[in-house]
């Protein structure tokens, strides 16, 4: 059923949306505590801040979001439609499996941007995750 103006979701759709809207409350949850000296602080030379790492994945959802946006777009167009349930392809399958693993990946192309404020940096995340 839909709900205060949101249309109706498929189940899979919904939970993914309920998901954003935990990541920002956790989010919030973590870093409202902290000092902004604390937000911006790195353990090491070669690793990233609180802040940075939110950053990071701001930086991904800006490069990322307008091809999923077009793909939407196109699907739309083309009247592809369905109430699934959805499954993965091998590539999608792929990458969720590799996303569980312990390692560490260089992301060029998503790296967070110097001289962002705490504010800024929250600010997105949230309007990310909407």
């Amino acid at each position: 059923m839909a709900t205060a103006g949101r249309p109706t979701l498929a189940p899979e759709i919904d939970a993914f949306r309920n998901q954003f809207e935990q990541l920002s409350a956790e989010a919030d949850a973590l870093t409202t505590p902290l000092s902004d000296e604390q937000f911006m602080w790195r353990p090491g030379p070669d690793d990233w801040s609180i802040a940075e790492c939110l950053d990071h994945l701001n930086a991904t959802a800006r490069v990322y979001l307008p091809s999923l946006d077009e793909g939407i777009s196109e699907a739309i167009r083309r009247g592809v439609y369905s109430q699934g349930p959805f499954k993965y392809n091998w590539l999608g399958r792929l990458s969720v499996r590799f996303s569980d693993l312990p390692l560490r990946l260089k992301a060029p192309d998503v790296q967070p941007a110097a001289g962002r404020t705490r504010r800024e940096i929250l600010s997105a995340f949230r309007a990310y995750q909407v």
